[in-house]
């Protein structure tokens, strides 16, 4: 197979089909670039020029694409209903100290996400795009390493969430601008998700806009989960 190898600029991509590259990106983490066959690209249409399409198929080549660029293209954007920014995980930057309170806004969005139409969230990014990357975060774990960063986010995505979802969640390391961020991928989940707050109380989160709400009234649970629960297409 013929294999070409773009810059990701040079896709022309939506924004939403830098969303569609990115969650096939997240499908096989721990490569370097992800290969995208020509009948990959038939199933994205919103994704690449006519111009670019057209040639990968006349051609049968696949697509290589560097997977730090996709990641570098997606801080290019604002925050939205499917991306979220956090500077860090348990690092407090204005306190210039540990502080582990901080872990509940990573798990409020990756829950947010698991029950609305999954989304990505990397760590390491201020929410204006500036990247602050990991240093902090690494320097106050025992062993300081991207492994036990990672297993830390699962740890608590365990022990808040539930390990039953982490089959919808891929974790990810990148460096850009010499600095290391994690991309955290989640796909929606079928089922509702609930998640335990700092009071050990259950609580529900969904996007809304490029915020993570709680729903707290019980109107809007209800109506939430029948939502969730009526078939594709049936009103209630």
């Amino acid at each position: 197979e013929r294999i070409k190898s773009l810059n990701i600029e040079e896709l022309n991509l939506s924004n939403s089909g830098l969303f569609e590259i990115n969650n096939k990106i997240g499908e096989v983490r721990s490569l370097k670039s992800v290969n995208f066959s020509a009948n990959d690209i038939r199933t994205l249409p919103s994704s690449f020029s006519q111009l670019q399409k057209l040639e990968t198929l006349q051609l049968n080549r696949n697509i290589n694409i560097d997977i730090a660029a996709v990641v570098a293209e997606l801080i290019k954007l604002p925050e939205s209903p499917k991306l979220e920014y956090k500077s860090t995980l348990q690092w407090d930057v204005r306190q210039n100290r540990k502080n582990e309170d901080l872990k509940f806004s990573v798990l409020k969005t990756i829950a947010a996400f698991l029950n609305s139409e999954g989304g990505t969230l990397i760590i390491g990014v201020e929410d204006d795009g500036n990247i602050f990357g990991l240093e902090q975060d690494l320097a106050i774990l025992s062993k300081r390493s991207l492994d036990q960063f990672e297993q830390t986010i699962v740890h608590l995505i365990c022990t808040y969430i539930s390990a039953n979802f982490m089959s919808l969640v891929t974790i990810r390391f990148e460096t850009i601008d010499s600095k290391i961020v994690c991309a955290v991928d989640v796909r929606k989940s079928d089922e509702i998700v609930l998640m335990k707050g700092k009071d050990k109380k259950l609580e529900l989160y969904i996007r809304a806009g490029n915020t993570s709400k709680p729903l707290i009234d019980t109107p809007e649970i209800v109506e939430f989960c029948l939502k969730r629960s009526k078939p594709s297409g049936e009103s209630y």
